[in-house]
């Protein structure tokens, strides 16, 4: 176990990571400073994002070379498609994306087979359209 303290006072508390080159951030830690700085906030998703794997590191760099002015709403589907299907989801939708040269969150969403709910417009609901068979076999009995 690491502790870190400051005079004298716990801060911190993780598990020693094995090997080298590992990094682990608690966004917990940083949540009071990160509420004015969104950049930072990105910086921090889009981290915990890369860790899910190489397929959605390589679909992460390049939302973040090609769709910039966007990033945060990328990400955020990002999150939620994670949240929706686990990480095997949101694995296999970035693995398609990359492989067709495509990136954005509707391109995500369809290869990851979660399709929007279809809404139509004026459209009555069943209860309303269901009739009787009774009515009908009036004019078939004829």
């Amino acid at each position: 176990m690491i502790r870190f303290s400051r005079d004298g006072l716990p801060l911190a508390e993780h598990a020693r990571l094995e090997g080298t080159g590992q990094r682990r951030r608690d966004p917990a830690h940083y949540a009071a400073v990160l509420d004015g700085r969104p950049r930072a906030r990105l910086v921090l998703e889009r981290e915990r994002l890369c860790a899910l794997g190489p397929e959605v590191t390589a679909y992460v760099t390049v939302i973040s070379q090609r769709r910039r002015r966007v990033l945060a709403e990328e990400l955020a589907a990002c999150t939620a498609l994670d949240a929706q299907l686990g990480p095997d989801g949101l694995r296999r939708a970035a693995a398609a994306c990359v492989a067709r040269g495509t990136c954005g969150a509707e391109y995500l969403l369809l290869f990851a087979g979660a399709e929007p709910p279809l809404v139509l417009p004026d459209v009555p609901d069943q209860t309303a359209v269901d009739r009787d068979l009774a009515l009908y076999e009036a004019f078939v009995g004829r």
